[in-house]
């Protein structure tokens, strides 16, 4: 997540491969200048969000069972729903366990809200999104693998 904004991960195999790449996909983002989605605000999720605030990030979560007092302790805001998440932030970070309810419960839908800059990190071991429909509104597709070739797609560290 803090790597792809910036283009560190293809600019650090460039130089290991004896090239010095310039032409990166656009100006690094800084993560504390934007807004960072949580999409389950359990045990992984809260030390996330724990490490984020010191990177000044506004956070917002979606999380039905977590009560106020507890996204307050980690410096969350409680998103109004799932689809303010997806409008809202420049990384949605997907940490919701796996269950009935959650299985594949968000799709193309959601992926068309992100702002045309945003990434979708799925950091969890699961299928709560629907692999065959993930694109952006501008028509890319969310990739698999932890490097994705420019902004405003997703990158699936979990499956």
């Amino acid at each position: 997540m803090l790597a792809e904004p910036r283009d560190i991960t293809r600019a650090d195999a460039s130089v290991k491969a004896g090239r010095r790449r310039k032409d990166f996909c656009g100006p690094g983002r800084e993560i504390g200048a934007g807004t960072v989605g949580l999409i389950g605000l359990g045990h992984v999720g809260r030390a996330f969000a724990e490490r984020m605030r010191g990177f000044g990030a506004r956070l917002i979560a979606y999380d039905l069972y977590v009560p106020d007092a507890v996204l307050a302790r980690y410096g969350v805001m409680r998103a109004g729903d799932l689809d303010a998440v997806f409008r809202e932030s420049d990384v949605v970070q997907l940490f919701a366990r796996l269950t009935a309810e959650t299985e594949r419960f968000i799709g193309a839908r959601h992926f068309a809200l992100m702002k045309p800059t945003a990434y979708f990190v799925n950091a969890h071991l699961g299928e709560a999104h629907r692999r065959d429909r993930r694109r952006t509104r501008h028509g890319r597709p969310v990739r698999r693998g932890r490097q994705c070739p420019r902004p405003g797609v997703g990158v699936n560290v979990g499956a």
